[in-house]
């Protein structure tokens, strides 16, 4: 039967984690460009902090340049087509009448709005944070006492550096879970489009009168998940039988966020059922490889706000560092390396 990549919301969210990765760093690169100016003048502090609204502005340009409707259009349009398009390969093949899409614009708007409205609430965070940083950056400079222009850089360079290290923080999903921006924009945008390919999936098995799903096996799956890998369940809950329905699994933790699972169409006596499907040391490995790209992300960020060269220096050499243990993590357990997550998009 057509099967989906089970990474296919991950790509299509590609574009997104880029967009905002990038906003980041210019967000870092306009508060370092703008610390550094001056720096060695007397009475430095005073004039930053009287410089915050043109701080301010020259921020908001920066997020507003973002072209998150576009992005999130696409990528949940093009994930209820995939979904759509597998599922109606599937009726055709089992009725051997062509395939036919059944198409919903209706509800794929609403999860486009929904996500936009999602990932452009993040913007009033993102400014509030880079406006914080700089304030705080002035103000642990000015509160010591620092003799010497160079000095004061260094006394700089440290303070963004950790602001650097920690990203943009404190985003909360409505299970009130806590994200740093470039986690939750890609969650964001990868639960719309697996809802959109379900919802496509589902749209196409309802037109054909079909009753049941199963869910399929991803590799690496979560403990959340992990429990309905190949069990059938009903579409609706007016359907004869003992199944759960699709959505009181959906409910207890199936297509969590960047949850990798799909659905396909059960035909009993005919579909195979799934056994076996575990795979908890997967799950580990996903887990400390996402870990080794946020610490590729944390030091090429660090490395951009870098105010000296011994700062730079030691940053260049931590992604170094953080760089050998992926390799080596991927070269030993046979992973793929996925470059855009260790990417922060330096903007040119």
């Amino acid at each position: 039967m057509p099967a989906i990549d089970p990474d296919l919301d991950a790509e299509l969210a590609k574009a997104v984690l880029n967009a905002y990765s990038e906003a980041v760093t210019s967000l870092l690169k306009v508060v370092k460009r703008r610390l550094l100016f001056g720096i060695n003048e007397p009475g430095w502090a005073e004039v930053k902090l009287a410089q915050l609204n043109e701080l301010r502005k020259e921020a908001a340009a920066v997020v507003n340049a973002i072209d998150t409707g576009a992005l999130i259009d696409a990528a949940v349009g093009a994930s209820y087509e995939a979904g759509a398009g597998a599922a109606a390969l599937e009726v055709a093949e089992a009725t051997l009448v062509g395939p036919s899409i059944i198409s919903d614009t209706t509800a794929v708007k609403a999860l486009q709005r929904e996500a936009v409205k999602n990932v452009v609430g993040t913007h009033a965070r993102i400014l509030r944070e880079t406006t914080d940083i700089y304030r705080s950056v002035i103000a642990e400079v000015a509160d010591q006492v620092v003799v010497g222009a160079a000095v004061r850089r260094q006394a700089a360079s440290t303070a963004l550096k950790r602001h650097a290290l920690q990203g943009v923080t404190g985003f909360v999903d409505k299970a009130g879970r806590n994200w740093n921006l470039a986690s939750y924009v890609e969650m964001a945008t990868r639960t719309a489009t697996k809802r959109a390919q379900v919802f496509g999936r589902v749209n196409q098995y309802e037109a054909d009168g079909r009753e049941l799903v199963i869910v399929s096996n991803s590799p690496e799956e979560c403990k959340l998940c992990r429990p309905w890998e190949g069990k059938v369940l009903r579409l609706k809950a007016s359907t004869p039988g003992r199944q759960p329905t699709l959505d009181k699994a959906i409910g207890a933790g199936l297509f969590h966020p960047n949850c990798r699972h799909d659905i396909r169409v059960f035909i009993p006596g005919l579909s195979t059922p799934i056994e076996g499907t575990a795979d908890p040391a997967g799950d580990l490995q996903r887990q400390q490889q996402r870990n080794m790209e946020r610490g590729i992300r944390q030091w090429k960020r660090a490395e951009v706000a870098a105010m000296t060269e011994k700062d730079s220096a030691f940053a260049k050499a931590k992604v170094a560092e953080w760089r050998k243990k992926l390799d080596t993590h991927v070269k030993t357990n046979n992973r793929k390396r996925l470059p855009h997550r260790e990417s922060i998009r330096q903007a040119r």
